[in-house]
């Protein structure tokens, strides 16, 4: 704190008047808002909050490389983020605190966007099967690089299979690639397997894509077969 006085200085034509009163000024650092939040996230991923402290006003948040689609505004602590495509994502903030003062600059938090990709060979419909982790959205674009079988209907965006990749859509489950199909590896890596039960689908929209389907035949009967 400061301690400052003022002085006030009356002059009359017969007297001469001064008055001196202290006081007390406590000068507060301005804030520095924080932000809370996921920093490595998936393209396109939807529903990301961030949080910064509460109780404060006049909040001022905004992002780039993605969208705010919930929160975010002058009353909220917390801002919920869709991500874009892959790349450099920011969130920024700033406030008034109980003393109306605000940061000189809004606080920058870095997000790093990443296009999903496998890290082990497992099922589609787990988490860990994928950094960042979480299973693929049809809005999400994804790069496979294990053995992935598609135990359960699942979909994707954008799927590319590079060396070491190999998708396997089980019997009787659908994979739907709703952007660009590309193989990198050949006809053993898109595997659509068939038996008794049923025989997988596969939903595309790429033409001359390499894979492998099959089809299970009963023994003793007259079977049609085509190309799929």
């Amino acid at each position: 704190p400061y301690t400052i006085s003022l002085t006030v200085s009356t002059y009359l034509s017969t007297a001469f008047f001064e008055n001196t009163e202290m006081a007390t000024v406590v000068v507060s650092p301005l804030p520095a808002p924080g932000i809370t939040g996921e920093n490595l996230v998936s393209s396109n991923e939807v529903g990301v909050v961030y949080t910064t402290e509460p109780g404060m006003s006049n909040y001022q948040w905004s992002v780039n490389g993605g969208t705010i689609t919930a929160g975010g505004g002058t009353t909220d602590n917390t801002a919920t983020v869709q991500w874009s495509v892959a790349g450099d994502g920011y969130v920024y903030v700033n406030y008034e605190n109980a003393g109306g003062c605000d940061a000189s600059t809004a606080t920058e938090y870095y997000v790093e966007i990443r296009d999903k990709i496998t890290v082990k060979d497992d099922i589609w419909n787990d988490a860990t099967t994928w950094d960042p982790p979480g299973i693929p959205t049809d809005i999400q674009d994804i790069t496979i690089v294990h053995t992935v079988n598609v135990a359960n209907s699942a979909s994707c965006s954008n799927m590319n299979i590079e060396t070491g990749g190999e998708v396997l859509v089980n019997p009787g489950k659908a994979l739907t690639v709703k952007g660009t199909l590309t193989n990198n590896v050949g006809p053993s890596a898109l595997v659509i397997q068939s038996d008794a039960t049923g025989t997988g689908s596969l939903i595309h929209i790429t033409d001359g894509v390499n894979a492998t389907v099959r089809q299970y035949l009963t023994a003793d009967a007259w079977h049609y077969v085509s190309s799929p």
